[in-house]
C-alpha cells in the first residue's frame, strides 16, 4: 500500500493537519487498548500551549508534529531513506524560533527523512531538504480517512466502515454508538479518557 505524499502541497494546513492527526489517534485508541501497539497519538496537553502528535510503525519508522503558536514543526523517519550526514544541513534550515521543537528529546530530531514546518500565516509548508520527492507516512492524511480504513483491516485485522472512519475524520460527537460502530469490543470507558488526552470531542 501506498504510505507517501508525492509533495508537501498535499499537506493540508495546520489545523486540518492537527484534526486529522487527532482522529487518526482516536481510531487507534477505539481500536487497540494498549498504546505501546498503536500506530497514532495524539496528547493535547504536551506543554503550555502546545500539542503533539507520534507515529511509530513498529520497525523503525516514525513522525513528530509539534503544534505551539509559533505555528507547526514535524520529523519524519524511515530507515530507507534517512539523511545520515546530511541531517546537519537539513536541521539548520528550520527556523530558530521552533526552538521548543528543535530541542525536544522525545523527538530523536537528528534521526531524520525530512523535516517539515509552517508558521501560521504561510501558504504553503517548508521542507528540508528541499526537493525531497516523497514524504512517508503522510498518505494518511491526504484524504478522509480511506487509507487509514484501508490501511487498518491489514494492520488490526479489522474491516472499518466508510462512514464510521469518515464521522471520526470529520471529528463528530464520539458516542458509544459511533465507538461500537468502529470496534464492537471497544472499552467505550478507555476511550473517552484517551479522547480527553487526544483533545477529541466527546
Amino acid at each position: 500500500m501506498k504510505n507517501s505524499l508525492s509533495n508537501s502541497s498535499m499537506i493540508p494546513p495546520i489545523n486540518e493537519l492537527k484534526r486529522k492527526l487527532q482522529s487518526l489517534a482516536m481510531l487507534d485508541a477505539i481500536l487497540m487498548t494498549d498504546w505501546q501497539s498503536r500506530y497514532f497519538s495524539f496528547n493535547s496537553k504536551w506543554g503550555p500551549d502546545e500539542m503533539m502528535s507520534s507515529m511509530r510503525d513498529g520497525e523503525g519508522g516514525e513522525f513528530f508534529f509539534l503544534f505551539n503558536p509559533v505555528g507547526a514543526a514535524g520529523k519524519i523517519y524511515s530507515k530507507e531513506a534517512a539523511l545520515g550526514p546530511n541531517v546537519t544541513s537539513a536541521l539548520a534550515r528550520v527556523p530558530a524560533d521552533f526552538s521548543s521543537f528543535l530541542s525536544e528529546p522525545a523527538f530523536s530530531i537528528n534521526l531524520a527523512t525530512c523535516y517539515l514546518w509552517r508558521r501560521p500565516r504561510e501558504s504553503a509548508w517548508s521542507v528540508a531538504p528541499a526537493g525531497i520527492e516523497k514524504l512517508p507516512f503522510l498518505a494518511f492524511i491526504g484524504d478522509q480517512g480511506e487509507h487509514y480504513r484501508a490501511w487498518a483491516s491489514d494492520y488490526y485485522e479489522a474491516e472499518l466502515s466508510t462512514d464510521a472512519v469518515r464521522a471520526v475524520f470529520c471529528q463528530q460527537l464520539l458516542t458509544p454508538a459511533l465507538m461500537k460502530s468502529i470496534n464492537p469490543n471497544a472499552d467505550t470507558a478507555a476511550a473517552v479518557t484517551n479522547a480527553e488526552e487526544i483533545g477529541y470531542p466527546r
